[in-house]
């Protein structure tokens, strides 16, 4: 069977543990996808370096190379911040006794839809955010797919989970 990112697993580590997950950042050498993520983030940041950078965790076995990748990014782009959303994320915040173990490496955690609180980490106008919504309304209605948030400056986005 081929290792993908979408069905990982990793004997020696357990996404279970957040201190697996701490190591794993330190150590992004060590992950089976350092080459793939070296190559696709150095070509994606070589023009600028992002002042914000977000990532989308939605699956138990896509968090141990995830937080390697925060690893590399936090290695690659040391002043950006970090913010992490997706299923996994929502579901770890909706847990009543959730404590952040990941404080100092992801700057920001989103629960749910991100959009709203990602314009906010942003510090974008409440006008982009009506103008988003109505185009992304649009472009349901005709079929065209939701808006790139790529366009927006200095911030990259990156889904390699696909």
């Amino acid at each position: 069977m081929a290792v993908g990112l979408a069905n990982y697993q990793d004997f020696s580590l357990s996404p279970l543990r957040s201190s697996d997950l701490i190591r794993t950042s330190e150590q992004p050498e060590t992950s089976p996808f350092y080459g793939y993520f070296m190559e696709r983030l150095s070509a994606v940041f070589e023009d600028k370096e992002p002042s914000v950078v977000g990532i989308s965790l939605n699956y138990l076995s896509q968090a141990i190379p995830t937080f390697s990748m925060i690893g590399l990014i936090k290695k690659l782009c040391p002043d950006a911040r970090l913010v992490l959303g997706g299923g996994l994320v929502t579901s770890w915040l909706s847990n009543p006794g959730w404590r952040n173990p990941f404080d100092g490496l992801v700057d920001n955690m989103v629960a749910g839809p991100g959009e709203d609180p990602l314009l906010d980490i942003l510090g974008l106008p409440t006008c982009l955010r009506v103008l988003s919504s109505l185009t992304a309304r649009q472009a349901a209605a005709t079929g065209a797919g939701a808006p790139s948030a790529r366009r927006r400056p200095r911030v990259v986005s990156i889904l390699p989970f696909q």
